[in-house]
C-alpha cells in the first residue's frame, strides 16, 4: 500500500516537468533508458524523448511506465498531471507571432480542407520548425496520429526524414499493437534495419532487386493501420535534404487514395536550390495533380518583431530599450531576434549592449568567442561531424584528452550551442550554428577535420558506408572514399533505395575518373546502369551500361562483355528505339555467328535474350524465327536447357504475332517454370505476358489468369515493376471480359498507377491501348482518349508503329460512339492495307465495316466484316472475333440473308457465353434485337434488348449508361 509519499517521492523537490520526473523515477528504479524501453514495448530513444520532453506523456503511456515502475497512485497522478498542466516540457515553447495566415492554413489542412499535403518554404530561422511544433500538438489534441521527422544535410539515410517518422511513429504504440502493426510488415526491415528480424534474411536475399513497390504499400499500410480516428499527419523537416528515395515514398503515398487520410506538412529551405532539384520536381509534380500548397513564410513585419521581442523579453530593460535597432538589424528573422534575447537573458546585467551587426555568422560568432579554445576546437569537430555525434567521436577525432572534452562539452551546452542527448550524444541547438563553425574553418582544417571523423567511423561496425564516403571524400585522403561509396551503393540497393544506390556508384565512377583510373570504372559502371534501370531511368542506363561494355571491351572480358551487351539490349527495349539505331543495337548483339561453342556462360545467354527483345521491338518476327531455331538446335547440341528455352520463346513470340495462336500457346507454355522454379528465370514473367494475352484473347479466362497471378508474383520478386504492372492489366482484362467488372477497375487503377510512376517504355506503351479499350466498355471515354493520345505520342517518339495503329483502331472507335463515323473511316482506311498483327488487324476491320454500315453502305462494310470473321477463325482469337461476328450479322440482314444474318448471331451468342463474355453477349443480342425489330418481331426484340440492359446493369452501368452502351457499341 502506498502511505503518503511513497520511498522516494519526489513530491516535494521542485521537479519542473513530467520528463524530469520520469528521468527520476527511472533512476530511482535503477534502470537505463534502453531497459525501461524494453520493459515498457519503447524504444530507448522514445523514452529519451519522453524525458526530454519532446514527446507528452500520454495517459496509456503514464499507465505503462507506472506499472514497470512500480509506482504509486501519487506519483502517477503526478507524472501524467505534470506533463498535462505544462503540455510539451523541456526547452520553453517560443511564442508565435505575425504567423496568423499560417495559423489558419494549419488548422484548415488539419480539418481535411485543400490539397493533402501543405508546405512550408522560407530561409533558415524564419520560424519554419515553431509552425511544425505547434501543427503536430494540435494535431494530437484533435486526435490525429502524428509521426514527426526530419532531415541532416549529410546523405546519412536515404529514406529520411520517413525513416524517423516510422520510429517515432512505432515508439508511440504499445507493444500488442506494435506488434499487429507490423505482423505483415516484413520489408520495412529494409527500411528500419533494427525491425529486421535474422528469420527473415532469406526472403530478402530472394528479392534482390525489387522490393521498393513492396516496401512502399507496406509503409502506407501501416501508417492507415495506426492513424488516429482524424487520420494521420506526416510532419517532415528539412525536405531540402531529403533524398530522391524518399521522396519517391511520399510521393507513392499521394498516389494511393485511402481511408483514414494520410495528410503531409512539411518544411523546406527555399535559400537552397529547390527549382530542377528531386524536390522541386515532387513539388511540380503534385501541383499538376492539385495535391500540395506551398506557403513562402516571409519576414515579420517591424511591428510583429517587436511584438516578438517584448514577449521573449518581459525582463530584460536593455533589450526593451534597443528594440528598434534590434528590429532593423534583424531583419523579421525570428532566429535572429531569439538569438540575440536568449544571449541578453544569460549575459550579466548590462554587460552587452547591441553593437553587432545582425547577421547569422556575427550573431553565432560572438557566442563562439566567449568560450575557450579547446571548446572551440570541440565545435569544429562537432560541426564537420554534422548530425548526431557521439562523446567518443569527439574525444578520437580531436586533440584533447578525455577529461578536456568532457569539461569544453559542458561549457558548449551551457552556452546553448550544443544540446545533450542522455544517451551520450550531442547536436547543435540551430543548423546556422554548425554551418556558421564550418564555414569559418580553414580548407587544410577541414580535411584534417573529415580524415580524422573518417578514421574513427572507420574503426566502427558495421562501418556507415555513406558517412565513410563523404567524409574521406571531404579529406585530404579521397581515394579512400571510392571503396565506401561503392559499398553505400550496394547498401542501398540492399534497402531498395535504387535512386540512392545510383548516385553512390556515380560518385565513385568519378573519383575513379579524377584519378585517372577510368580502366577501373568498369564494374561500378555496370552496377550503376542496372541500378538506372530499376528507377527507370532508362536513357541514363543505356550511357553508364556502354560506357561499362567498352571497359570490358577494352580487358578482353569476354563473357562480361556479352552480358553487358545483354542488359544493353534489355535496356534499349524497355526505353524504345528508332529503326536506324535499332539496327546498330541489333548488330551489336548479334555481333558473332552463333556457334556450338561459347553459347552456355550465362552472360552469352543474356545477350541473346537481349536480341529477342531488340527483334520483337523491331518487329523482325522472321528473324526472331530463325535465331530461335538456331539456339534451339544449338542448345540440343550443347545440352544446354535454358538456350533452348531461349530459343522456343522466341519461336513462340513470333507465332503469335503471325496469328498461330494455338500452336504459339503449346510451344510457350514448354517454357514457363512451374512453381518456385520460375523465379530464378527473370525473363519467365516477360515471356508470360504473351501466354497470357493468348489465352484470354483465345477466351481461356482461367488458365490466362493462374498464369498473370503466378508470374505477377514472380515479377514483383525480380524487381519487375513495368512487368508486373503487365500482368496486372491482363489480370483486370479477364476480369473485365468474365463480367467481374468491379473487380477489374481496382485492378485497372492499380497497373495504371504503377505504369504512370514511371519513365514510358515499350512494354507499358504496348498495353496502352489495351487499357483504354477497357475504359472504353466502361463508358469513360474521356479517359480512354487521353490515354490513346499519350500511347499514340510515345509510340511514335519510340517508333512503334503497330501500337500507334493499335490506337488509332480505338480512337476510331470512339469515333464512332459519338457520332462521326465519317471521321473513323478517314482515321483507318490508310491502315487497312497495312501488315498488321492479327490482333490488331481484326479490330480494324470490324471497326471500318461498322463506321460504313453506321454510314448507311452495308455492301461497303461486307468484305470487311467477312475479313475479320475469317482471320478471328484462323487465330481463333474470339475475344476479338465476337465483335467482328456482331457487325457480320448486322451486314447479312440488309444485304438480303437474313438466315446468314440469325447463324452469325448464334454463333456470337454461344461464343460468349461460352467464355463467359457477358459484355459481348449484350451486344449480340442487342444487334439481333434490332434485326428482329427490322422484320416485325417486336415481342422477341423486346425480350432480347431487355435481356442485354439486364446483363449490363449486372456489370454495374446505370440505367443510362446501360441505353448508352446499347445505343452502338
Amino acid at each position: 500500500m502506498n502511505d503518503g509519499a511513497p520511498r522516494g517521492s519526489f513530491a516535494g523537490d521542485g521537479a519542473r516537468s513530467s520528463g524530469e520526473l520520469l528521468r527520476r523515477y527511472r533512476q530511482r528504479a535503477g534502470l537505463t533508458q534502453e531497459e525501461l524501453g524494453d520493459r515498457c514495448g519503447y524504444t530507448a530513444n522514445y523514452v529519451g524523448k519522453l524525458e526530454r520532453g519532446q514527446r507528452p506523456i500520454s495517459s496509456a503511456a503514464a499507465d505503462r511506465l507506472a506499472a514497470v515502475l512500480e509506482l504509486g497512485d501519487e506519483d502517477r497522478a503526478r507524472l501524467q498531471t505534470t506533463g498535462e498542466h505544462r503540455g510539451e516540457p523541456g526547452p520553453p515553447v517560443r511564442p508565435l507571432v505575425g504567423r496568423e495566415r499560417e495559423l489558419a492554413e494549419i488548422r484548415q489542412h488539419l480539418a481535411g480542407a485543400g490539397p493533402p499535403v501543405l508546405l512550408l518554404a522560407g530561409e533558415p530561422g524564419i520560424g519554419k520548425s515553431r509552425l511544425l511544433e505547434y501543427a503536430a500538438s494540435r494535431a494530437e489534441q484533435i486526435d490525429w496520429r502524428v509521426a514527426t521527422g526530419g532531415c541532416q544535410r549529410r546523405a546519412q539515410d536515404p529514406y529520411a526524414p520517413l525513416t524517423s517518422a516510422l520510429s517515432h511513429l512505432l515508439a508511440q504504440l504499445p507493444a500488442d499493437d506494435r506488434t499487429a502493426a507490423l505482423e505483415r510488415a516484413d520489408a520495412l526491415g529494409q527500411m528500419l534495419p533494427e525491425l529486421a528480424a535474422s528469420d527473415r534474411r532469406l526472403a530478402l536475399d530472394a528479392q534482390p532487386q525489387q522490393r521498393r513497390l513492396l516496401l512502399f504499400a507496406e509503409v502506407a499500410r501501416l501508417l492507415r493501420a495506426v492513424a488516429g480516428e482524424g487520420g494521420l499527419l506526416l510532419v517532415l523537416d528539412d525536405l531540402q535534404w531529403a533524398g530522391p528515395d524518399a521522396l519517391d515514398l511520399i510521393a507513392a503515398l499521394q498516389a494511393q487514395a485511402g481511408s483514414p487520410p494520410i495528410r503531409v506538412l512539411g518544411a523546406y529551405r527555399d535559400s537552397e536550390p529547390v527549382a530542377g532539384s528531386r524536390l522541386g520536381d515532387l513539388v511540380a509534380d503534385l501541383a499538376r495533380a492539385s495535391q500540395v500548397r506551398v506557403l513562402d513564410l516571409e519576414p515579420l513585419s517591424d511591428q510583429e518583431a517587436g511584438q516578438l521581442v517584448l514577449e521573449l523579453s518581459t525582463q530584460l530593460d536593455e533589450a526593451q530599450a534597443l528594440m528598434p535597432a534590434l528590429v532593423r538589424r534583424a531583419g523579421g528573422v525570428p532566429f535572429f531576434l531569439v538569438s540575440f534575447v536568449e544571449d541578453q537573458l544569460s549575459a550579466d546585467q548590462g554587460a552587452q549592449e547591441l553593437t553587432l551587426p545582425w547577421t547569422v555568422k556575427q550573431v553565432i560568432g560572438q557566442r563562439l568567442l566567449a568560450l575557450p579554445e579547446t571548446a572551440q576546437e570541440l565545435l569544429a569537430v562537432a560541426a564537420i561531424g554534422g548530425g548526431d555525434v557521439s562523446h567518443a567521436l569527439l574525444v578520437r577525432a580531436g586533440s584533447r584528452s578525455d577529461d578536456e572534452v568532457v569539461e569544453a562539452l559542458e561549457m558548449a551546452t551551457a552556452a546553448r550551442l550544443l544540446a545533450e542527448d542522455p544517451e551520450g550524444e550531442y547536436r547543435f541547438t540551430h543548423d546556422l550554428i554548425r554551418e556558421t563553425i564550418e564555414a569559418g574553418l580553414s580548407a587544410g582544417r577541414r580535411r584534417l577535420l573529415h580524415r580524422r571523423v573518417a578514421e574513427t567511423l572507420a574503426s566502427e561496425s558495421p562501418p556507415r558506408a555513406e558517412l565513410l564516403a563523404f567524409h574521406f571524400a571531404s579529406s585530404d585522403d579521397p581515394d579512400r572514399a571510392i571503396d565506401y561509396f561503392e559499398l553505400a551503393g550496394d547498401q542501398a540497393q540492399q534497402r531498395v533505395a535504387y535512386a540512392a544506390a545510383a548516385e553512390f556508384f556515380q560518385q565513385a565512377i568519378d573519383r575513379l575518373r579524377e584519378l585517372g583510373r577510368s580502366r577501373e570504372t568498369a564494374a561500378i559502371g555496370e552496377k550503376l546502369g542496372l541500378a538506372l534501370y530499376r528507377v527507370g531511368r532508362y536513357d541514363e542506363a543505356i550511357s553508364a551500361l556502354e560506357s561499362a561494355l567498352e571497359r570490358y571491351r577494352a580487358a578482353d572480358e569476354v563473357d562480361s562483355v556479352h552480358r553487358l551487351t545483354g542488359r544493353l539490349a534489355e535496356a534499349h527495349f524497355r526505353r524504345g528505339i528508332g529503326d536506324d539505331a535499332l539496327e546498330r543495337v541489333v548488330g551489336l548483339v548479334e555481333g558473332s555467328e552463333l556457334k556450338t561453342t561459347g553459347t552456355t556462360s550465362e552472360g552469352a545467354i543474356l545477350r541473346w535474350e537481349g536480341l529477342g527483345r531488340l527483334l520483337f521491338a523491331q518487329g523482325s518476327f522472321k528473324r526472331m524465327t530463325t535465331v530461335g531455331r538456331s539456339l534451339d538446335r544449338v542448345g540440343r547440341a550443347t545440352g544446354n536447357k535454358r538456350l533452348r528455352l531461349v530459343g522456343r520463346r522466341l519461336q513462340g513470340a513470333a507465332l503469335i504475332h503471325s496469328g498461330s495462336l494455338r500452336e504459339a500457346a503449346v510451344l510457350l507454355e514448354t517454357t514457363i517454370p512451374a512453381g518456385p522454379s520460375a523465379e530464378g528465370d527473370d525473363a519467365a514473367a516477360e515471356i508470360a505476358t504473351l501466354l497470357s494475352a493468348v489465352y484470354v484473347s483465345m477466351g481461356a479466362l482461367q488458365p490466362s489468369r493462374a498464369l498473370s497471378e503466378r508470374m505477377l508474383r514472380v515479377a514483383e520478386s525480380a524487381g519487375d515493376q513495368i512487368v508486373a504492372a503487365v500482368h496486372t492489366v491482363l489480370l483486370a482484362v479477364g476480369d473485365y471480359v468474365r463480367g467481374d467488372w468491379e473487380s477489374g477497375r481496382r485492378l485497372l487503377a492499380r497497373a495504371q498507377a504503377s505504369l504512370d510512376g514511371h519513365a514510358p517504355s515499350t512494354s507499358s506503351v504496348r498495353v496502352g491501348p489495351v487499357i483504354a479499350k477497357l475504359l472504353i466498355w466502361d463508358g469513360r471515354w474521356h479517359e480512354a482518349h487521353l490515354r490513346l493520345q499519350a500511347s499514340v505520342r510515345s509510340a511514335r517518339s519510340m517508333r512503334i508503329a503497330y501500337v500507334e495503329h493499335a490506337a488509332a483502331v480505338h480512337l476510331a472507335h470512339l469515333d464512332l460512339l459519338e457520332g462521326r463515323p465519317e471521321a473513323a473511316v478517314a482515321r483507318l482506311q490508310p491502315l487497312h492495307a497495312k501488315d498488321l498483327p492479327w490482333s490488331y488487324s481484326i479490330p480494324l476491320l470490324t471497326t471500318l465495316g461498322a463506321a460504313h454500315l453506321e454510314l448507311g453502305d452495308p455492301a461497303s462494310a461486307r468484305p470487311y466484316a467477312e475479313r475479320a470473321v475469317a482471320a478471328a477463325r484462323r487465330s481463333e482469337g474470339w475475344l476479338h472475333g465476337i465483335p467482328a461476328l456482331e457487325v457480320m450479322g448486322s451486314v447479312a440482314a440488309p444485304l438480303g440473308t437474313p438466315d446468314l444474318a440469325d447463324a452469325v448471331h448464334r454463333e456470337g451468342l454461344e461464343r460468349a457465353r461460352a467464355m463467359p463474355f457477358p459484355y459481348g453477349e449484350a451486344h449480340i443480342l442487342r444487334a439481333s434485337a434490332l434485326f428482329d425489330r427490322e422484320r416485325g418481331d417486336e415481342a422477341s426484340a423486346e425480350a432480347k434488348l431487355s435481356e442485354a440492359l439486364a446483363i449490363l446493369r449486372r456489370l454495374g452501368s446505370t440505367e443510362q449508361e446501360a441505353a448508352n452502351h446499347l445505343e452502338y457499341r
